[in-house]
């Protein structure tokens, strides 16, 4: 193989350099439920941690870029040439594990989870930004794909519409496997517990008064999305469950009209 050959790992440097440094752009992703009105909200809040991130992994890269022109210019031996080139690429792992643990926002409503949601959205954004990457890797500018990263809050929402179809599908599987377990039992009692504050607690102390009588399942912690309902029935409702009661939070628009489709409760409080 040339040494030329290995001239296109060069497109993957920023890949793997956003991928590591964009976590906490992804975290804003997290915390508003893969909305992208909050996402973009989010980031007009957070200005210098949302796009410092990318602006540091570019400098990196065009220094990557380089000094991979200084070694192929350096009569150095082909192997020596390919071997640095590929070291490259965990020098780009390290350059956004960098970035990430300097400039990542410090302190966070939660904390990041890497769910399988999470999962599916970074193998999407490794596909699409290798695709970006090696697109622009074309151009007249050889510098050009390590200059993307720059756009890196914006290329983070692409990669967000890209998974949006097949997680629609993945949530709708899930939204109608909760509702057909939780409706297969008419008798049982289901409360909804909404309002601007204060729900949590109530959702507690319902639970605690109840259950003296009834077997009461209450959702967890604050799980009060329509899949983090719908992920308590899933996991947690059993047949001998004859109280079910779930916390109802409105941060977006249409979220309480979801969980009465979901939950249709007989009560709501």
């Amino acid at each position: 193989m040339s040494v030329d050959a290995f001239r296109w790992l060069l497109p993957f440097f920023p890949v793997v350099a956003s991928l590591f440094a964009a976590r906490g752009l992804y975290h804003y992703f997290q915390l508003e439920s893969y909305q992208f009105p909050g996402y973009f909200r989010s980031l007009r809040r957070n200005r210098a941690h949302a796009w410092l991130p990318g602006i540091a992994v570019s400098a990196g890269c065009v220094l990557l870029y380089y000094g991979y022109d200084l070694l192929s210019a350096s009569g150095a031996p082909g192997w020596v040439i390919a071997a640095g080139t590929v070291l490259m690429l965990p020098v780009s792992a390290g350059l956004g594990w960098f970035t990430l643990r300097r400039l990542n926002e410090k302190k966070a409503k939660k904390p990041f989870v890497f769910t399988g949601r999470m999962k599916r959205l970074y193998a999407i954004s490794l596909l699409v930004m290798s695709a970006f990457s090696l697109w622009l890797a074309f151009s007249p500018m050889a510098v050009l794909p390590a200059l993307w990263p720059l756009l890196l809050p914006v290329v983070v929402a692409l990669c967000g519409m890209a998974a949006w179809p097949l997680e629609k599908l993945i949530c709708e599987f899930y939204f109608r496997d909760a509702r057909r377990k939780l409706l297969r039992d008419p008798g049982l009692i289901r409360i909804g517990i909404t309002g601007s504050y204060g729900k949590t607690s109530v959702k507690h102390i319902i639970g605690v008064l109840l259950s003296e009588k009834y077997p009461t399942l209450v959702t967890p912690a604050s799980f009060n999305t329509p899949m983090g309902v719908s992920r308590a029935i899933r996991e947690n409702l059993t047949p001998s469950h004859r109280v079910f009661v779930a916390e109802m939070g409105a941060r977006h628009v249409g979220d309480i009209r979801e969980l009465c489709r979901l939950v249709k409760p007989t009560m709501v409080y």
